[in-house]
């Protein structure tokens, strides 16, 4: 009798050993599902292997897990969507009146008869439109950037006669690394139609493209009539329609980047201002 009680006893312990691991191991299982979810991982689906109560408490875990990941990636559509529409909305906006004042020069050259200028204008401009349209896209390479900025500059060279030098300064790498389009133009367009001083200098304008990091940088600088600090504050708030250009660049930075990276303003009356503008590095 003692024999058959401290068998069954040892058996009792051999099935509870067994039964203990048993719960062990889908506890574990269990653990890691929810660990899963918590670490943001969704996709991760436990093997059910059972009907019981944990079997269940598995198998919900696992559909629960399925209709979030569903949710955030709906919602993560919708978000993209809106800002693909945001981003479409403000690039359409960029500076309307720049073209007005192309075909205003046109217009007064044709009266002049001076058809070769009237050729050269019509070709920077129609290159200008032609890169910076993209077909509708909103990013481009950065030496297209440079090509756009480039024909705008020789448009302002050939309207106003040795009152702008434009200097570049570009690391050849950079070149190839991509960007949202039109950045560097609205900053030079600003200097053009409000840094030049009153005397006969001309008025420098600089143009830097770096990387710094994983960042690529485009410094814009003159060495013109600075701005006012009521009007840098109006600008940099995005209340100013002066400075509508930069608000809109650093918008759209934004939102093809992040909060991060953006445009910053620095000036100085009598002495001139510095645009600095930071985007991470993108080699797609």
């Amino acid at each position: 009798v003692a024999l058959i009680s401290v068998l069954c006893i040892i058996l009792s312990l051999l099935l509870l050993l067994l039964i203990s691991r048993h719960f062990s191991h889908r506890l574990k299982i269990l653990n890691r599902q929810i660990s899963m979810i918590i670490d943001n991982n969704f996709t991760y689906q436990a093997k059910i292997t059972s009907t019981d109560e944990m079997g269940q408490l598995s198998a919900s875990m696992n559909i629960m897990a399925q209709k979030l990941d569903e949710a955030i990636n709906e919602a993560y559509r919708k978000e993209i969507l809106r800002k693909r529409a945001e981003l479409d909305l403000l690039q359409s906006q960029i500076n309307p009146h720049f073209l007005y004042n192309t075909l205003s020069g046109i217009s007064s050259l044709a009266f002049r008869g001076d058809s070769k200028e009237v050729g050269i204008i019509i070709n920077h401009l129609s290159q200008f439109y032609k890169t910076s349209l993209n077909q509708g896209k909103e990013y481009i390479l950065i030496r297209e950037e440079i090509k756009i900025t480039k024909h705008y500059t020789a448009l302002q060279d050939m309207r106003f006669k040795d009152m702008f030098l434009f200097h570049w300064d570009v690391e050849e790498a950079v070149s190839e690394y991509r960007t949202i389009k039109l950045l560097l133009q609205p900053f030079i367009e600003n200097a053009v139609n409000h840094a030049i001083r009153d005397d006969d200098r001309p008025l420098n304008v600089c143009i830097r493209i770096f990387e710094n990091e994983d960042s690529v940088i485009f410094e814009i600088e003159d060495d013109g009539v600075g701005i006012q600090k009521d009007v840098l504050n109006s600008i940099q708030s995005g209340q100013s329609t002066t400075g509508y250009g930069i608000s809109n660049v650093d918008s759209r930075i934004k939102l093809a980047y992040g909060n991060e990276y953006g445009v910053s303003i620095f000036s100085f009356l009598n002495q001139g201002t510095k645009i600095v503008i930071r985007i991470p590095v993108d080699r797609r």
